[in-house]
């Protein structure tokens, strides 16, 4: 698998990713901290309402992540650590109901190399599978009626489009808005004008069930 580029959705250092559906006004935000915490939450970008989701104790991949072109399913790719049911090994992808990461279906990895992949319309995912990806969980096989298939190349369609110097991330959103983020400031530039949308630092871990 040499010359694959995993998508770019944000710095090494960034506390926010904003990861856009393709064909729809909705994305999802994935929050890193305290510590070893990610949040998930999900942005309607039509009406900028804020669903906060699924707390995750470990590492979310943000750069392997993608949304479905309806923006209800979330692709995700974490590192759990070590874990008392050694079918789910400490690192998988795995499918979502977005913003939250119960998984419809789970590819157990034992790696962190590879793992995620992008939804490719036609109801197609790809997903980095050689050479480490195992055969799905079998408590967690729905693919949602997705056929699944190795991914070879990327997209770049989460990539940094560097509209704002100073941002972390920026990006224009399917109504020509520029979405950037620094630090946890989230910012919306419109008609030229900078405001900012919502500041997401002040946020503790607070875990709870899917609700579905």
């Amino acid at each position: 698998m040499r010359g694959v580029i995993l998508s770019k959705t944000t710095t090494k250092s960034a506390k926010l990713a904003v990861i856009m559906s393709r064909k729809s006004p909705h994305a999802v935000i994935v929050r890193r901290g305290p510590t070893r915490w990610y949040h998930v939450i999900k942005w309607n970008l039509d009406t900028d309402e804020l669903e906060y989701g699924a707390w995750f104790k470990g590492r979310i991949y943000e750069g392997k992540c993608d949304l479905s072109d309806d923006g209800e399913l979330l692709l995700y790719s974490v590192y759990k650590g070590s874990t008392s049911d050694a079918i789910y090994r400490d690192s998988y992808t795995a499918l979502s109901k977005a913003p939250w990461l119960k998984a419809f279906a789970l590819w157990p990895q034992g790696s962190t190399y590879l793992g995620g992949g992008e939804f490719q319309g036609d109801n197609i995912i790809g997903i980095w599978t050689f050479p480490f990806m195992q055969d799905m969980h079998p408590d967690h096989q729905d693919t949602k009626g997705y056929s699944i298939v190795n991914l070879t190349t990327s997209d770049g369609w989460h990539d940094d489009c560097h509209f704002v110097p100073e941002a972390d991330w920026s990006k224009k959103d399917l109504n020509g808005r520029i979405i950037w983020y620094t630090g946890y400031d989230l910012y919306i530039r419109e008609n030229e004008k900078d405001q900012l949308f919502v500041n997401l630092k002040d946020l503790t871990p607070e875990p709870s069930e899917a609700p579905y």
